[in-house]
């Protein structure tokens, strides 16, 4: 049985990760920062922290999960689509999207992809591995 790792430890981890990848000091990583505005991330780098975090925890990725699959489409007033909002619920049950996207209007997940969001989805997945029998 793998450890399981608390939301403190992954996020000290992915600081660590985070700069590393980005090239900047682990202390610029606040919890509400966004990867791609707010840190400059790019695709590349998203996926380098995904290797980067199965590596450090043994937890398979998702954020190929939230950034792929059928896409993210979105209304006239930017609010996350019926479709899209279905298919992230059945992804990540874990995550309360309804208030996770409530009154923000975002062009692409990029404007949603926060520290705390990718720590979440960390923490959450390590679970799902452990019940799917992934083992690194």
């Amino acid at each position: 049985m793998s450890t399981k790792f608390n939301r403190d430890q992954i996020h000290a981890g992915a600081r660590e990760d985070l700069a590393t990848c980005l090239g900047i000091e682990p202390e610029e990583i606040e919890l509400d920062a966004r990867f791609f505005h707010d840190l400059g991330g790019e695709s590349i780098d998203l996926l380098d922290f995904g290797f980067r975090s199965e590596r450090r925890y043994g937890i398979r990725s998702p954020f190929q999960r939230l950034t792929g699959g059928e896409g993210w489409q979105f209304d006239e007033q930017g609010q996350v689509a019926e479709s899209t909002l279905v298919r992230l619920q059945t992804e990540f049950p874990q995550i309360d999207w309804p208030v996770r996207l409530a009154g923000i209007s975002l062009e692409s997940f990029r404007d949603l992809l926060t520290i705390e969001l990718m720590v979440e989805l960390l923490y959450f997945a390590q679970f799902e591995n452990a019940q799917s029998g992934v083992n690194h």
